[in-house]
């Protein structure tokens, strides 16, 4: 059977408690649920058990043929390669001859039994396995399979659209770790998307990847506190109730700090002048305000290396105030250097 590629889909899968008191005394069990994360991939139901009590017989005596179907929503696909199986208990009962799974089309199965001549059709439970379901258009919900069609001479006791299983299609979960960051040596910052997870079955768990650094491995937005100029990666796995998950990357670049020196001390004469020297390290360019002492100067996008020319009336020191790094953001906290321009009369 051929499909179209289909959407990523988380499927769970639990097949419905279906009890009928009836005459005929025929039921369908749970044998339990299983749960299955695929993507672009068929998902395989729990077994179908199909039980017989009282005594009553699957069917009635004589020779010949009989069948019942399964189907699906439109949306939804039944994907048979391989084909289901279908088992009898007691395995070693004389009184089918064959049993053929007929997939009639992508939203039927067909079932049928050959019956040998005679007999009082003993055995007591039929047991489906392998079906295998996809999603192609229906999108997410829930989707039950049914028993659609006019013979009932093999399942006397399951009325037609009796619900058979129920595949629950989620949305796709996708995990958020947030965009990549860059913050300065020292500096604290929380991480993870608003949400951090979206899709899948809407409970979620969390679980970070390295967990230094990080005030907690199992919140969707912990804080990171950067322990040294570097790059940190951290991956969020996200998981939901139904066992799927999925996981993101988030990329913190931690800058140095710049640093800054001012130098120039030297004697110039009463209307002469002379150079204070600008270094720095760091990305650059740099936004300095520097200080005579009694007031505040402003330079902006200066380069490591720059020199200004003073020319003070009188003995004057100089001092960086601040440095500003326009290629990281990042602000200066080691500055030095007090030059003196000494001025003679």
């Amino acid at each position: 059977m051929s499909f179209k590629k289909i959407n990523r889909f988380v499927f769970f899968i639990v097949l419905l408690i279906m009890n009928y008191s009836i005459s005929y005394g025929q039921s369908i069990l749970t044998l339990g649920s299983a749960n299955s994360c695929v993507t672009e991939s068929p998902v395989t139901l729990s077994d179908i058990v199909i039980r017989e009590f009282n005594d009553d017989d699957f069917g009635t005596a004589g020779s010949g043929t009989t069948s019942f179907t399964i189907v699906i929503p439109a949306g939804y696909e039944f994907f048979n390669t391989p084909s289901p199986t279908v088992t009898l208990l007691p395995a070693s009962s004389s009184d089918i001859s064959a049993i053929s799974v007929l997939s009639t089309s992508i939203s039927a199965i067909t079932i049928q039994f050959t019956y040998n001549n005679g007999g009082a059709k003993e055995f007591d439970q039929i047991t489906i396995s392998g079906i295998q379901v996809v999603e192609n258009g229906g999108g997410s919900g829930s989707v039950n399979l049914t028993r659609s069609d006019a013979n009932g001479a093999i399942l006397n006791g399951v009325p037609n659209n009796t619900v058979l299983g129920t595949a629950i299609f989620a949305p796709e979960l996708v995990s958020e770790a947030g965009n990549n960051l860059n913050i300065c040596d020292g500096e604290s910052t929380v991480i993870g998307g608003l949400p951090a997870a979206t899709g899948g079955s809407n409970a979620y768990s969390y679980s970070w990847s390295p967990t230094t650094n990080l005030s907690s491995s199992t919140n969707p937005n912990p804080t990171f506190t950067s322990p040294s100029a570097g790059t940190f990666n951290y991956t969020l796995t996200v998981t939901d109730s139904y066992g799927c998950s999925d996981s993101d990357v988030i990329t913190i670049t931690v800058d140095d700090l710049p640093t800054g020196t001012l130098s120039g001390t030297t004697t110039i004469c009463e209307g002469g002048s002379t150079n204070l020297t600008f270094n720095f390290t760091g990305t650059g360019p740099f936004d300095v305000t520097y200080s005579d002492g009694t007031t505040n100067f402003s330079k902006t996008g200066i380069a490591d290396g720059f020199t200004l020319a003073v020319s003070p009336s009188a003995n004057t020191t100089y001092n960086l105030v601040s440095v500003s790094d326009q290629g990281t953001t990042c602000d200066a906290v080691s500055l030095s250097g007090t030059p003196t321009v000494s001025v003679t009369v």
